[in-house]
């Protein structure tokens, strides 16, 4: 029998809309949806970062991959706080875990 150690991990996720993406954020643009790649596709959003299917499915809602957009991610460890950009505003917020192993 084999044994597999995981490391879970519980990180914050931010939706971000206005300001500039700082050290903990990135945009999505120019990547596109896990949920819907192409045989052409320039790159998999899920290349940027590790997130569950289901919060893939929240981020849909937004326009995160336009080369217009506004809107970014900031992915900050539980427990954090960090303060909003300037011109800034918050439109989600999730706990998600993961796990790496």
């Amino acid at each position: 029998m084999t044994t597999t150690q995981v490391d879970l991990t519980t990180s914050i996720v931010q939706i971000i809309k206005g300001g500039e993406p700082d050290e903990d954020g990135f945009t999505l643009i120019g990547h596109e949806s896990p949920r819907r790649i192409t045989l052409c596709a320039t790159g998999c959003a899920c290349r940027a970062t590790a997130l569950m299917v289901d919060f893939w499915e929240l981020v849909e809602q937004y326009d995160v991959y336009s080369p217009k957009t506004d809107i970014w991610l900031r992915i900050i460890p539980l427990g954090e706080t960090a303060p909003l950009p300037e011109g800034a505003s918050l439109l989600e917020e999730r706990s998600v875990f993961y796990g790496i192993g």
